[in-house]
């Protein structure tokens, strides 16, 4: 039962990611809202597996951004 509690919190969180990254190439904005959605939504999850969860989106957007820009060169 907390697993599935848990991994309905980490799908929502993803989602809020990839809502942020369409609207707002903005690092600024995106640690905010990553901030934001952190004190209000995941208080349950561990703040070790949490910060694993965002370095690893964190990556993978910064890297979607660099490349994309990359692109338009």
């Amino acid at each position: 039962m907390i697993s599935i509690l848990l991994k309905n919190k980490i799908k929502r969180f993803k989602d809020k990611i990839r809502r942020i990254y369409f609207f707002e190439s903005n690092i600024l904005i995106l640690s905010v809202a990553l901030i934001k959605t952190t004190i209000l939504e995941i208080s349950g999850i561990h703040l070790h597996t949490l910060s694993l969860l965002l370095k690893i989106d964190f990556r993978v957007w910064y890297f979607r951004t660099s490349f994309e820009d990359f692109k338009k060169e």
